[in-house]
């Protein structure tokens, strides 16, 4: 019993023969990326993150419904983290050229 390939994980997108792509690091991004680049990805993500916690605290604060502030910033940051995840995909495609 040797442990699973990395890229062998659920869900995600498939390749032609229903197989999973695998992990960046095994797509070849680190050689395309520079180290610069790779660390600075995720502070636009980072920073949007807690400008939403910061802003939407204060809204709950006002209204005082926080079981509905909660629903709503759950749906917001999963989709937007969808959105930034399937943007980096595009990025590493393309070699880090937007259209």
């Amino acid at each position: 019993m040797g442990h699973p390939d990395p890229g062998e994980e659920a869900g995600g997108g498939l390749n032609g023969r229903g197989e999973a792509p695998g992990p960046p690091y095994k797509q070849g991004e680190f050689r395309r990326t520079g180290v610069d680049d790779l660390m600075g990805r995720p502070y636009g993500r980072i920073v949007l993150l807690h400008v939403t916690l910061i802003i939407g605290g204060a809204v709950l604060q006002a209204l005082g419904s926080p079981i509905a502030g909660l629903c709503l910033f759950l749906v917001l940051k999963i989709g937007f983290d969808l959105r930034a995840h399937l943007r980096e995909r595009v990025l590493a495609k393309t070699g880090g050229e937007t259209n």
